[in-house]
């Protein structure tokens, strides 16, 4: 008995079933970059290492449906130096993800734009402010990682109270 080696064991045209992923981050970009450097020359001659002691850091998330699967997710990041309680330096980001959903649950959907998402392109988001700080005459900033699971739970809070406030 002779075996056509050219056909697998099974079925010739059995189609093999692949599992999809979650998402897909089709497209990462600078959406909006400002960086206001008005103590330069006083502190950055002195070369000082910022580590934002003296000033403050704002993280949120944005998302945005563009159609049945592809959303815009938007990571916006102010963040303001200090010293002596004059601004050193401000830098103001909104870095995006362009999203692809695959088959998931509905109630799956949001902590993946709010959670998921931004865990992954936050190092790039790091790696921007390093350089622009680097580039305006400091040493690199480096911003410590957020917890972003705790900031969607603040989120929904926040959402909650004021459905139960209306």
């Amino acid at each position: 008995m002779q075996h056509d080696e050219t056909k697998p064991p099974q079925q010739a045209n059995s189609v093999t079933k692949t599992k999809q992923p979650a998402f897909i981050i089709a497209h990462q970009y600078i959406r909006d970059l400002s960086f206001e450097n008005p103590k330069a020359l006083e502190f950055g001659q002195n070369n000082q290492n910022f580590q934002n002691n003296d000033g403050k850091m704002q993280f949120d998330v944005k998302t945005r449906k563009l159609n049945s699967a592809n959303y815009e997710v938007a990571l916006q990041l102010q963040l303001e130096n200090k010293a002596s309680d004059q601004t050193v330096f401000l830098i103001e980001l909104v870095y995006c993800a362009l999203v692809t959903i695959g088959q998931v649950p509905q109630k799956a959907i949001k902590p993946i734009l709010f959670v998921d998402v931004p865990h992954l392109i936050f190092p790039f988001i790091r790696n921007i402010i390093a350089n622009v700080t680097q580039n305006g005459g400091y040493n690199a900033l480096l911003i410590q990682p957020v917890n972003f699971m705790e900031l969607f739970q603040q989120k929904i809070t926040e959402e909650n109270q004021s459905k139960n406030s209306n």
